[in-house]
């Protein structure tokens, strides 16, 4: 987990097999076998996917020509990060942003006739986190939260009032669903020591653009669309980080899967949080363990 988050924090910068093994302590390979096991590609392919899917996000939100991306993503030439692009979506850039558009468009129909989600601009202090990474579908979501908190609470670190938030990372129109990560938090009023598979970690503070929720797991959807893709947008402001979350309490989360149902059909009740920055950024930093930023 440790090295995912470096590998996120870092991706503008070299990620050399060597030096990745040595910061899980391990030999270049033994790191790879047991990377490639636990994430489900080798070390370079997922350094690469994040990459090009970094590019794609900024193809679908921004006008930035191509030749822009090419060394974020890292490749030397334009040429040689359309090829890759291509390989990777099936697509060249250009379709991508295309089809990325008319997706956008298709999605944000579901909100006409619909009066605009109320949000409102904050600033708030960085908050301590113990974090676990989940990939996949959010029935692993639902699933690994109820293991999560059963965990806090053996340790003593939960109550029905603590704070939770959940970041996803990805986006449905970039990420196939079984590629999702989603990280789930629980908020702390210190840092405490985690062991695997959870680990300490800091949400940032300053500006963000909040929006209360209350309803169904649809209605969250329609809601984080509306903030996204219609209110940001037009708002003057601009996503500080490439992830964003919703703020909750523990009590949310039901203690068994079968009890998450009516919660799912209408018993939700979170904060949409954006953090948000005058200027956009060429590149957006990650959430990264304090460990690891040392």
């Amino acid at each position: 987990m440790r090295v995912l988050l470096h590998i996120e924090a870092n991706l503008d910068k070299p990620l050399e097999l060597d030096a990745l093994a040595d910061r899980a302590a391990l030999s270049p390979y033994h790191f790879h076998r047991l990377f490639r096991t636990v994430v489900g590609e080798p070390p370079q392919r997922h350094i690469r996917r994040l990459r090009l899917e970094r590019a794609a996000l900024f193809l679908k939100n921004s006008t930035a020509p191509t030749v822009e991306l090419a060394v974020p993503a890292g490749f030397d030439s334009r040429e040689g990060f359309s090829r890759a692009f291509t390989a990777h979506f099936g697509q060249s850039p250009a379709a991508f942003r295309e089809r990325a558009a008319a997706a956008l468009r298709q999605l944000l129909r579901q909100l006409e006739g619909t009066p605009p989600l109320a949000v409102r601009l904050e600033e708030c202090r960085s908050r301590f986190v113990v974090l676990t990474r989940v990939v996949g579908s959010p029935f692993r979501v639902m699933d690994a939260w109820v293991q999560f908190l059963r965990w806090a609470r053996r340790r003593g670190l939960a109550h029905r009032d603590s704070l939770i938030a959940q970041i996803n990372h990805d986006d449905e129109i970039v990420t196939p669903w079984h590629k999702h990560r989603t990280d789930l938090c629980l908020v702390l009023p210190e840092p405490v020591e985690a062991e695997p598979p959870y680990v300490r970690s800091t949400l940032p503070g300053g500006w963000h653009a909040v929006a209360d929720f209350q309803g169904s797991a649809y209605g969250l959807y329609r809601a984080w669309l509306d903030l996204t893709e219609r209110w940001l947008p037009g708002s003057g402001w601009h996503p500080a980080h490439h992830f964003f979350y919703d703020l909750g309490r523990a009590e949310l989360i039901p203690t068994s899967l079968l009890a998450a149902m009516p919660l799912l059909l209408g018993g939700i009740r979170v904060q949409l949080c954006v953090p948000v920055e005058r200027r956009p950024r060429p590149s957006w930093p990650v959430l990264v363990p304090p460990d690891v930023a040392r």
